[in-house]
């Protein structure tokens, strides 16, 4: 009489063949796929293919680059040639001078076609931070209003409270204008949309003073 098979029988997610896998393989991670073959199609779908931000060539990315923020070249030749390219001119929002930076750090680097030094960069973040302690939300509001997951990501870890129209806009502390973000996608949100809109903000202004 044979060995009794401890294991289960699966359907493959790809090729929808029947296989058998052992509780030594089902009992750190789930098992999707019958063979490897099969998984690298079943992760390779779950993605797109993108243009080439150099040479325009369409590639595929990994999943777990794109989340990164990588994967805008189709090869390191791609990427370093980028880098190699003639500078362009970028205006800074805090001194309003102009300097030089390569394609690659006003593309990939975070502040470096908008600011041309980290000083201008710290002056130009303390212009966003709103003085005093009004329209922020209280510690109870902060327990009651945040949800369990990132509403941009689905992401558990680092939730915050943040007011989808900002505090210098006239953001309030209501319910409607609540949402719940993980601290990367608030970030984003930050660089993003509230950077660009206190900067017409402040050109606006400028412009009714005179």
């Amino acid at each position: 009489m044979g060995r009794k098979r401890l294991g289960i029988n699966r359907i493959c997610a790809v090729c929808g063949a029947e296989f058998y896998k052992p509780p030594s393989h089902t009992a750190k991670w789930p098992a999707l796929t019958c063979s490897r073959t099969c998984a690298a199609r079943h992760f390779r779908d779950r993605g797109a293919f993108v243009d080439c931000a150099h040479c325009g060539e369409s590639f595929y990315p990994q999943p777990n680059q794109v989340r990164k923020g990588y994967g805008n070249y189709c090869s390191l030749a791609c990427f370093h040639a980028t880098r190699r390219e003639p500078p362009i001119e970028c205006t800074c929002l805090q001194c309003r001078q102009t300097f030089s930076v390569t394609k690659w750090q006003a593309t990939q680097v975070a502040g470096g076609g908008r600011y041309c030094s980290r000083k201008c960069q710290m002056l130009y973040k303390r212009k966003l931070v709103k003085r005093g302690e009004r329209n922020m939300f209280t510690e109870w509001q902060k327990r009651e209003w945040k949800l369990s997951a990132c509403e941009k990501c689905g992401s558990t870890e680092k939730l915050e409270l943040d007011h989808k129209v900002p505090r210098f806009a006239g953001g309030t502390t209501e319910r409607s204008n609540a949402q719940t973000l993980c601290r990367k996608c608030n970030r984003i949100k930050f660089r993003t949309d509230d950077q660009p809109l206190y900067a017409a903000y402040l050109r606006q202004r400028a412009e009714i003073q005179r």
